[in-house]
């Protein structure tokens, strides 16, 4: 079997697959993300916040309005804990606030917005091994058998 070529192949459909796909398709490459879930169903208790600065790149990378769509909720700040002081403290964010929301909410919306972009695709299979050229990791080896081959 062939192996499909792409600019680069990511392994993963998660938040971080999903930003780095979308920032390299706006950059001009072609992009694959490898993801065996079809979609990003809730799965128990996880959720997701987003500082000030994410939600600003967000913004720029076009999710803004699918993550509102998503249920995303605005969010002042958070409480921490530091080891030495039982007490907890508040990180305030200020004026411009960060935002929190489901995780699955999260990156369905992210691949609701770049599912359709031109330069970006998926593949619904799972990677399970790097393909090397020496040192370099050139693709990815699919459960199906199939590799994903990679430019950069």
């Amino acid at each position: 079997m062939s192996a499909r070529t792409f600019d680069a192949a990511i392994a993963g459909g998660g938040f971080a697959g999903m930003v780095t796909a979308a920032a390299l398709a706006r950059a001009g490459l072609d992009v694959v993300v490898v993801e065996p879930r079809s979609s990003a169903e809730p799965r128990g208790l996880r959720g997701e916040l987003l500082h000030p600065l994410a939600c600003r790149a967000l913004e720029d990378l076009g999710f803004a309005e699918a993550l509102s769509a998503a249920g995303a909720v605005d969010v002042s700040g958070f409480v921490a804990y530091a080891d030495a002081n039982p007490s907890p403290f508040l990180l305030d964010y200020g004026a411009r606030g960060g935002l929190a929301l489901e995780h699955g909410a999260l990156v369905g919306a992210l691949r609701q917005v770049l599912e359709p972009r031109a330069r970006a695709g998926f593949i619904a299979d799972k990677a399970v091994d790097v393909v090397r050229e020496g040192e370099r990791v050139v693709g990815l080896r699919l459960a199906s058998g199939e590799t994903v081959s990679s430019r950069l």
